[in-house]
């Protein structure tokens, strides 16, 4: 009998992990249908896959993709943040199977001849077609007759169907068009964790404390963060990111005038080490200050500080912070941790009240995203 219980048991603690992995389904997060979203008609639904790791666990998930028809037309900015404000982003074509499925829907729709915002782009620093996502569009990609015909900063990629064809054509991002958002389904919680895109030209500096206190997990949730926040703010092409970590000492990570792609962005901050050591916030500011000092132009100046705790001296942060403030730099603090100093909090903000964010567990901190990037852009 004792046999028994065990075995139940270890079955119980490996179907859990199983289930967290996404090797078993979990019946209490299955993915719902999709709901009514006002504004736009579901097109479709696919299943695309993934790999998740966790608990030393390696396996393939499938993942419920829904496509939304816009009912209005817009340029292709105010397309995008449409898209995003509702977790999704403009539509970007992968794979063989998805040209297909977005064909076979349009052709159901009975808009033959109706232009359709995508995420593509012309990249003038590349000098290619790039999706949103920083990947290429296929050499073979069913381009029309003439097409494409611009290679400028603001060309934008837009699809249609002739006869019973799909088509790719360029036209200028102010045009108003139609458009399709495509995102993995998720709860109404998670959208909480999106940060919004800043469609005008800014400068942002995140610094992020690498000091000691905060743990190998906590720190892998804070360069998420980061991640999205940068990865975010370049969708706009005219705004740059730098991301600086700081202990005893502060290292540069990506200045702004570094390659800002979506890929080199991840690259950069998932592989950015953990220092470890002592938290002398004022050389995190202090090198902030020189970033935008080096590399500065008439946009505005937006510092993101993350720290887990109270700094080596409060006196030093505070003067630092003050410096930045006086030459324009609009500072937003971003605190974790019971611990942490609400005084020197503010001070980082420079002394603005709703510039200060702050949550007690790093869990919780992707939730901060949507507001900040919101405040980031007035």
């Amino acid at each position: 009998m004792k046999n028994i219980l065990l075995k139940v048991v270890f079955l119980t603690l490996v179907s859990a992990l199983l289930i967290e992995a996404g090797v078993l389904p979990n019946s209490a997060s299955r993915s719902v249908g999709p709901k009514e979203r006002k504004g736009f008609r579901l097109l479709g639904t696919v299943k695309k896959s993934k790999s998740v790791s966790k608990f030393g666990i390696r396996s393939t998930i499938y993942e419920d993709w829904d496509y939304w028809e816009s009912a209005n037309s817009a340029g292709w900015a105010e397309a995008k943040r449409d898209c995003v404000a509702n977790g999704d982003t403009l539509l970007y074509i992968e794979t063989i199977e998805e040209v297909a499925n977005v064909t076979r829907w349009l052709q159901d729709t009975d808009n033959t001849g109706v232009l359709y915002w995508t995420g593509g782009k012309y990249d003038v620093r590349t000098e290619q077609f790039l999706w949103d996502n920083g990947d290429p569009i296929s050499p073979d990609a069913p381009w029309g007759a003439g097409q494409p015909k611009d290679k400028k900063p603001n060309t934008r990629v837009a699809i249609t169907t002739i006869g019973r064809e799909i088509e790719y054509k360029t036209q200028p991002a102010t045009t108003t068009s139609r458009y399709i958002c495509e995102g993995e389904r998720v709860d109404d919680g998670d959208q909480e964790q999106i940060p919004i895109p800043c469609f005008k030209d800014n400068d942002l500096v995140i610094v992020i404390d690498s000091s000691g206190s905060i743990g190998d997990a906590s720190y892998e949730v804070a360069k998420e963060f980061t991640t999205r926040l940068a990865t975010t703010w370049v969708d706009h092409i005219g705004s740059r990111v730098s991301v600086l970590i700081y202990s005893n000492d502060a290292t540069t990570i990506m200045g702004l005038t570094d390659d800002q792609t979506v890929d080199s962005i991840k690259q950069k901050v998932y592989n950015m080490p953990h220092l470890g050591g002592g938290a002398n916030s004022h050389l995190g500011i202090d090198l902030a200050f020189q970033e935008f000092q080096a590399n500065a132009r008439n946009v505005p100046q937006n510092m993101v500080f993350l720290t887990d705790g109270q700094s080596n001296s409060e006196c030093l942060t505070k003067a630092s912070a003050d410096r930045a403030k006086r030459f324009g730099i609009r500072a937003f603090s971003v605190g974790i941790g019971s611990g942490i100093g609400q005084a020197e909090l503010l001070a980082i903000a420079g002394g603005v009240s709703d510039h200060v964010f702050s949550t007690t567990q790093f869990d919780e901190l992707l939730v901060i995203l949507r507001p900040l990037s919101i405040k980031l852009c007035e």
